[in-house]
């Protein structure tokens, strides 16, 4: 049985943050993509599954006013520890480690969505609180760490979320009980494994329209969906989850190593349709064996003189096993 963490999302070895160096490239397993947004604007924090781990973490980001800041932060074990010279973050671009970790690492909003003690769970489940979302799907993306209790320190992320049942999904197998105490909040993680990430960055980092009297721009970016099960998942296909602006659109490459000159020339790639819809992996038959990758370029439309966006998209890889 392949679990939903064991499907993860890598970005390409050239993701540039101009528009004048390549993209595209091989899979880069040092560097995770995350989209997520922070609900408000406000400070975030930093901590470790590990209470030994004091390596430094530097954020990049947008604060309130859409200025792109940075702060270096050193982890402090598994007791948070939040940003001081940059407190209003409107987003989290970028997050490197400065070091190798014991633990996962997140970086995440201080005020939580969610506190609560978990009914229990087992395996990459965890049942919240009666109290919690009767809305299936509202906790997606999430980072959800265990406060104390059982597993105390315990980092992942959020993959599903059925509200009927308050059966949450994660990205690893975890060990709880009825006195884990657990929060949910915006923010990324940087796993220990099975790849130690070094680096989180968001897609698109720092793109920006052309002025009003200039010309429509689309960017491409390219990231990876990943098979780290032992199991060759069946019938794979890249799906949109969520793409609140209707302006990001998606196209499927085996190949794994096509790049452009800049983020600003489209890729051509045999077959490669850019859509919305679920696409198959582009193989005969569409399946992913342990270890393979399909790359997903995505393309985003930016009409001339387009005012800032803070939004966020999401995708998903899916199949079966056998």
């Amino acid at each position: 049985m392949i679990r939903p963490g064991q499907l993860r999302a890598y970005a390409s070895s050239q993701m540039p943050e101009d528009n004048a160096s390549p993209t595209g490239g091989v899979i880069d397993l040092t560097t995770g993509v995350d989209f997520t947004d922070l609900t408000s604007t406000g400070n975030i924090q930093v901590v470790s599954s590990d209470d030994g781990d004091g390596i430094d973490v530097q954020v990049y980001g947008r604060n309130g006013s859409g200025t792109v800041v940075s702060e270096v932060v050193q982890v402090t074990g598994q007791t948070p520890v939040p940003t001081s010279t940059v407190t209003a973050w409107e987003r989290i671009m970028k997050v490197l480690k400065f070091d190798t970790a014991a633990g996962d690492i997140a970086v995440e909003q201080v005020i939580p969505t969610k506190l609560g003690t978990l009914q229990g769970g087992s395996d990459d489940q965890v049942i919240l609180d009666s109290g919690a979302s009767s809305i299936s799907g509202s906790y997606a993306g999430l980072v959800f760490r265990i406060v104390s209790g059982l597993g105390a320190g315990i980092i992942g992320k959020v993959v599903g979320y059925n509200g009927s049942t308050k059966i949450l999904t994660l990205d690893k197998v975890v060990v709880v009980d009825e006195t884990s105490e657990y929060q949910l909040a915006p923010g990324v993680v940087l796993f220990k494994s099975p790849h130690e990430i070094l680096t989180v960055r968001r897609p698109f980092y720092n793109v920006a329209a052309a002025a009003p009297s200039g010309s429509d721009r689309v960017f491409f970016e390219k990231f990876f969906w990943r098979n780290n099960a032992s199991e060759t998942l069946l019938l794979a296909s890249v799906q949109e989850v969520s793409n609140p602006t209707n302006k990001i659109t998606f196209g499927l490459d085996i190949g794994v190593t096509s790049s452009v000159v800049t983020r600003l020339t489209a890729p051509v790639v045999p077959e490669m349709i850019f859509g919305r819809l679920p696409q198959a992996v582009p193989s005969i038959p569409p399946n992913l064996a342990p270890a393979q990758a399909v790359g997903v370029w995505l393309s985003f439309a930016v009409p001339a003189g387009q005012s800032p966006i803070r939004s966020s998209y999401q995708s998903a890889l899916t199949g079966q096993t056998a």
